[in-house]
């Protein structure tokens, strides 16, 4: 759901839209100093027309692939509906293993489809009461004073190691996280539930509000699809759904295009800060750019599926091939009628169909004051109306008779039963009442509600929205009585019609399954299991179950095979120029130094408020005496070791600091007890006795404490310390490789169209490092020469003289900056592939985990294989290994 966006912004700004929650963009042609920075974004739209082709979109004749397959979503039970009934086709229809990675208050909904659940921790309804107070990308400023956004920033960040986890980790996210000491014990699984066999993701599926999606498949190498309700991807034919374009002196196409990249800036200036830090911090992977990296998903050829109605909105003519429309994903009818209370089916009997009111996940303020909208548009209206409760707690005080108050009613059953639904135009409610034929009216509060508000309109099947803030009684009943004339009734049965013909779960399942890169996926000796080590020298690839064979019969050693990745993505694409690149380098590293000088300070006054959280033994012999046990303190071990105080609650800290207090309360409590006692008679050596050992446990106690103190302390220094060192490090290779990318993307600026993608940056060792650089030396070279004589040359093919003239400035230009590239990349990639082999060991944990969890695997399909599978595992082995 979008509304993690809505905490990404310290300031509010004058134009911003309060009435619709959305960006307000006002285009004017004389703004050169924006226009000039942000053409590469524009550009790079417009050129995004991209033709995955070839094995991407194959049909292959093979058979299908049984893959493990995360489907990770963020939002409103809305949002996680419709990735519901595609998880059930994918499994049911195409033997996939399915794991739904969402909040904790979905879980019995995803296991009751019969589909593996995985937490990722995260509050919808708080999200939604935090949405509704705040409704556009941008919050109030109360709630940055009252903490609400720094809140919803834990939130997100606590969600992106959700996603993560559900990529790699058994069991389903609720209990203990499996720390290192797991790992070991990871390949004795065998055949176990599913819920607690090991996991590792073949391919995610994943909505655009989880944000963790390519950062995951780059860690992993595995292939992405993205899906979502709402249009993402970058278009002529409309605006951004969180935009409106108040005024702009470009063409309209144009400024449509624009918004996106608009947004996408605006949302990656707010979260990209969180999103790196859980890209170091977690995935061990290099911190993205926060000026050119926005838009990532929509430059890398990554598969976009949306789950809307081509009968309601089409597909734009200006998306490529590797963006589709499927249709509304809904789940199968219900085998039987829901189990409807008896006054309901009494209400309904009672006289004409009534409407639906209902706003789903929505928390509102003032319930009562919606109510008493609610009711009187209904009496003015003239019409008979069910009200559902919902988040929004509506339906309190007294009811009339025409009205009855409903809980929670399958949508596929009750809005049959219906003449007309209002709601708050999420996806799947809009989904729902256009399903069924019944005209719609949206009361949208925030986001793309608008959005699908004004689609619903233009297509004949509802009135205009009638937006939240500006709702009354009199606009409510008019738009309930539009909603019902016989025009607006016949235009959404003929929409439900075609749309009932759509079949979307099924299309969005073959879509998904058509985009796969299938040949990378394929184990090559089982070609239906999905491929998940490599035999180290070759391009064989094995998947769990034969590796296990293989290494169990002694023809290969678990040493031969490494971690197969069928995927890469190469996120960081670099700056548009020399320039822009030392400028970003310089700005970054100066606020990570910055912010690593003002915190520790901070973090070593936060220890002496609140010391580290260490499990408390048995009580002690006093304590004992007194008959007042006290609770152990512990806290679940992390998958990942992270120092995150900067995001991490005190909740932990504060429980241990109270217990702690109350043991020291205590046993003052039992020397003055003992003390009073000694008082009203002679001591004697056994009282003496007592008081020593007393005074002995406190100094004891005392002494333990400041030993703790001194070593988080000691904790904290070092880690900055290091931090800082490693940023000091790390600065030459930042600014050489800044350089020798900005010098490569630089021609692009002036239209030259030879310049080469721009080259991976991924190296993991010193000699990976140096040959990299000196291939990118050599061919960046090669190019600043020959295009001296090649540009002018095509130049002259496509615009005679004019074109030859032009062709010799590029080839002049880019001899200088071609070269320049060649220069400073021979020693960014000999520096980086440095830093990364010195670092090699902070990757090694979730790496010995993940390859924990594929020898488990095939340990399990190993010990469920027939004797005949086995032996046609090694014949076909034998044909293909290399021979040595």
């Amino acid at each position: 759901m979008v509304k993690f966006l809505s905490s990404i912004h310290n300031l509010e700004p004058p134009n911003r839209g309060i009435e619709s929650g959305c960006i307000n963009i006002d285009i004017r042609r004389s703004n050169t100093a924006n226009s000039d920075r942000l053409f590469p974004l524009v550009q790079s739209q417009l050129e995004q027309t991209v033709d995955v082709g070839g094995e991407f979109s194959e049909r292959s004749c093979q058979p299908p692939l049984q893959l493990n397959i995360v489907i990770q979503i963020v939002g409103s039970r809305g949002d996680v509906q419709p990735f519901v009934a595609l998880g059930k086709v994918l499994r049911e229809v195409h033997g996939h293993r399915v794991r739904i990675a969402t909040h904790a208050v979905f879980k019995s909904f995803v296991e009751e489809q019969g589909l593996e659940f995985f937490s990722i921790g995260g509050n919808p309804e708080a999200l939604m009461r935090f949405m509704v107070n705040n409704p556009g990308l941008l919050p109030h400023y109360q709630s940055l004073r009252s903490g609400e956004v720094l809140k919803q920033r834990k939130c997100l960040y606590e969600v992106l190691k959700g996603c993560w986890r559900s990529c790699i980790e058994a069991g389903d996210g609720m209990g203990p996280r499996p720390t290192n000491e797991d790992y070991a014990s990871l390949p004795k699984w065998s055949s176990t539930p599913a819920n607690t066999r090991p996991f590792v993701a073949d391919v995610i599926i994943a909505n655009p509000p989880s944000f963790a999606h390519v950062h995951c498949a780059e860690r992993l190498g595995v292939p992405l699809h993205l899906m979502f309700t709402m249009p993402w991807t970058p278009t002529q034919a409309f605006p951004h759904p969180l935009a409106i374009i108040r005024s702009s002196s470009l063409d309209k196409g144009l400024a449509n295009l624009l918004s996106y990249t608009l947004v996408n800036r605006v949302v990656w200036h707010g979260l990209g800060d969180v999103i790196n830090l859980f890209r170091q911090r977690c995935l061990h992977l290099e911190p993205l750019s926060m000026i050119w990296a926005s838009g990532i998903t929509h430059s890398h050829d990554i598969p976009f599926t949306y789950a809307w109605s081509p009968a309601l909105l089409p597909k734009p003519p200006d998306w490529g091939p590797n963006v589709s429309v499927a249709g509304y994903f809904q789940l199968p009818p219900l085998e039987s009628p829901p189990k409807v209370p008896g006054r309901l089916l009494e209400f309904l009997a009672a006289g004409p169909p009534p409407i639906y009111v209902g706003f789903g996940s929505i928390v509102v303020k003032d319930p009562e004051r919606m109510t008493q909208i609610i009711f009187e548009a209904v009496a003015e209206a003239g019409v008979r109306a069910l009200v559902s409760v919902g988040w929004a707690g509506l339906g309190g005080g007294e009811i009339p008779k025409n009205v009855h108050i409903i809980s929670d009613i399958p949508h596929s059953w009750l809005f049959d039963q219906v003449s007309a639904v209002v709601h708050h135009g999420g996806a799947g409610t809009t989904a729902a009442s256009l399903m069924a034929g019944k005209p719609t009216v949206i009361v949208p509060f925030f986001g793309d509600q608008f959005f699908w508000g004004k689609i619903v309109a233009q297509a004949g099947a509802g009135p205009p929205p009638v937006p939240y803030k500006t709702l009354t009684t009199k606009r409510l009943a008019t738009a309930i009585t539009q909603a019902l004339l016989p025009s607006t009734v016949a235009t959404a049965q003929r929409l439900s019609e075609r749309i009932r013909a759509e079949h979307g779960s099924e299309t969005g399942a073959e879509i998904f399954q058509a985009k796969l890169p299938a040949s990378k996926l394929r184990c090559s000796i089982l070609t239906r299991r999905a491929a998940v080590w490599k035999v180290k020298k070759t391009q064989i690839r094995l998947s769990a179950l034969c590796a296990a064979t293989l290494v169990k019969e002694r023809i290969l050693h678990k040493q031969d095979l490494e971690l197969y990745r069928s995927q890469e993505y190469e996120l960081e694409q670099g700056p548009w120029g020399p320039i822009s690149g030392t400028v970003s380098t310089l700005v970054s590293t100066v606020g990570r130094l910055t912010q690593e000088f003002v915190e520790l300070p901070i973090n070593i006054v936060q220890t002496f408020q609140s010391p580290k959280p260490e499990p408390i033994g048995p009580c002690d012999s006093l304590s004992q005496a007194s008959s007042c046990p006290l609770p152990t303190c512990s806290a679940p071990p992390n998958l990942v070791s992270l120092n995150d105080k900067a995001l991490r609650p005190l909740d932990s800290r504060t429980s241990y600091v109270a217990e702690l207090l109350q043991r020291r309360t205590l046993n003052k409590q039992l020397e003055a007890d003992l003390c009073g006692s000694l008082k009203r008679r002679a001591p004697s050596r056994h009282d003496r006795r007592g008081r020593q050992v007393l005074q002995k446990g406190k100094s004891k106690e005392l002494l333990q404490t400041m030993a703790d103190i001194s070593v988080d302390i000691t904790s904290n220094v070092v880690s900055s310390l290091t931090n800082i060192a490693d940023l000091c490090l790390m600065f030459p290779a930042k600014l050489t490789m800044s350089l020798a990318l900005g010098f490569h993307n630089a021609p692009k600026l002036y239209g030259d169209k030879t310049v080469r993608p721009p080259p991976s940056t991924r190296v993991s060792t010193f000699k990976h490092g140096l040959g990299h650089g000196a291939r990118e030396f050599q061919t960046q070279l090669s190019d600043a020469v020959t295009g001296v004589l090649l540009l002018p040359l095509h130049g002259a093919r496509e615009d005679g003289f004019v074109g030859f003239t032009k062709g010799l400035g590029m080839g002049a230009g880019g001899l200088g900056l071609k070269s320049m590239a060649a220069i400073f990349g021979l020693p960014a990639y000999t520096l980086k592939g440095l830093h990364k082999g010195l670092r090699k060991h902070d990757i090694l944990d979730f790496t010995r985990y993940i390859d924990a969890a594929r020898t488990a695997q095939g340990e399990e399909e190993w010990n469920r294989a027939t004797d005949a599978e086995k032996k046609e595992i090694i014949r076909r082995w034998n044909e293909i290994a290399p021979k040595s």
